[in-house]
């Protein structure tokens, strides 16, 4: 560099003033942990569209809605034991009391029916259509009662009064299974899964 001159002198060369760089240590920044954040590989929905991941899954049933479909399932089991159990029984019965004695055909189809019903309606409980099930418990109701008067007038002279507890037995395990269906959470569960099909869902 160079300086004006002084008193019209030469001009003075004034070297350049040298400044050592200022260094500044590089700022230190905490790592972050954990995943990395997730991000739909399919990208998001259209707007307008309405669409969640989630939307059409089903919710899942309550405990009370599969407790009604077991003891329907253990129902008709049942009901099928009783009923081959009642043929054999009435066999022997018809022998000593004649051919009219014990359970007749028609009785023995009944009860398949009623077994059928029973089966039919646990599955239909679970897809949210609990009519089923209670026609089938209605009809165990009424075969309870029929059996009570039965057994009241063999059971003395033959078997012995302990018969009578089995269709109480049939009587109590429909009163469970079809109250079951009546719970907050089974009703719940049933309404919310028909509001979610529209008006075009039934049953």
């Amino acid at each position: 560099m160079t300086s004006p001159p002084p008193y019209g002198g030469p001009p003075q060369y004034v070297p350049p003033q040298y400044q050592a760089p200022q260094y500044q240590p590089p700022q230190w920044q905490q790592p972050q942990y954990g995943p990395p954040p997730f991000q739909q590989p399919w990208g998001s929905p259209p707007p307008g569209w309405g669409w969640t991941p989630y939307a059409g899954q089903r919710s899942q049933r309550p405990g009370a809605v599969i407790a009604a479909a077991v003891l329907a399932f253990a129902s008709a089991l049942l009901v099928l034991v009783g009923t081959v159990y009642a043929l054999a029984f009435s066999a022997l019965l018809s022998l000593a009391r004649g051919p009219d004695a014990g359970m007749g055909p028609l009785t023995a189809a009944a009860h398949l029916l009623l077994a059928a019903l029973l089966m039919v309606g646990g599955l239909r409980a679970l897809q949210r259509d609990r009519r089923w099930l209670l026609g089938a418990v209605v009809l165990q109701l009424a075969f309870s009662v029929y059996w009570v008067v039965v057994l009241d007038d063999v059971a003395p002279s033959t078997l012995g009064d302990g018969v009578l507890t089995v269709p109480l037995v049939y009587a109590a395990l429909a009163l469970v299974s079809g109250g079951l269906t009546f719970l907050p959470d089974a009703r719940a569960w049933t309404a919310r899964d028909r509001g979610s099909q529209g008006p075009a869902a039934g049953g």
